[in-house]
């Protein structure tokens, strides 16, 4: 009798196991992403808002925005400690660019990427150690000509990262 239980549990948990790995590749959101503002600052003082979501934990961080078929927000990714940054495009469908602050909010480096569903996947990385990296739709740093000189401000969580 408890092994008719013990391998019932088994079967159960197998099956909630595939339910949830088929759930995740066929596109849903297993992580919530939080909302938050942040402020992009040119060179010149000006200042744009932008709505994100916030991957601040390493299932966050490796979800990131992978399955979705259009990105209406970026993503901020946030990190613990200023290091090379490297990311990847696996099961992501959509071009993005991404762009990659220190932990001053100082801009260090972006790049674009492109999609891919099988590996390899090409690895795309910070120049410099940062603590941010942020992923817009493809095509945001060219037209908005982001590139060294430019900030990044966090009013959501009361910190500023900008040089005053």
């Amino acid at each position: 009798m408890k092994r008719q239980i013990a391998t019932f549990f088994i079967f159960v948990l197998l099956i909630v196991g595939g339910i949830s790995v088929y759930s995740f590749s066929k596109g849903s959101i297993l992580e919530q992403f939080p909302s938050r503002s942040i402020i992009l600052r040119s060179p010149s003082g000006h200042e744009s808002v932008f709505q994100v979501e916030v991957a601040a934990t390493p299932t966050a961080r490796e979800q990131g925005l992978m399955f979705r078929k259009t990105v209406v927000k970026g993503m901020l990714f946030l990190f613990d400690s200023a290091q090379t940054q490297t990311f990847w495009m696996k099961n992501t469908l959509v071009p993005l660019d991404i762009m990659f602050f220190g932990s001053d909010g100082s801009f260090v480096s972006s790049t674009s990427m492109t999609p891919c569903v099988s590996d390899p996947c090409k690895l795309y990385t910070s120049a410099v150690p940062a603590r941010y990296a942020l992923e817009m739709p493809a095509g945001f740093v060219a037209s908005n000509v982001v590139k060294k000189g430019w900030k990044f401000i966090l009013p959501a969580v009361g910190r500023r990262h900008s040089a005053k």
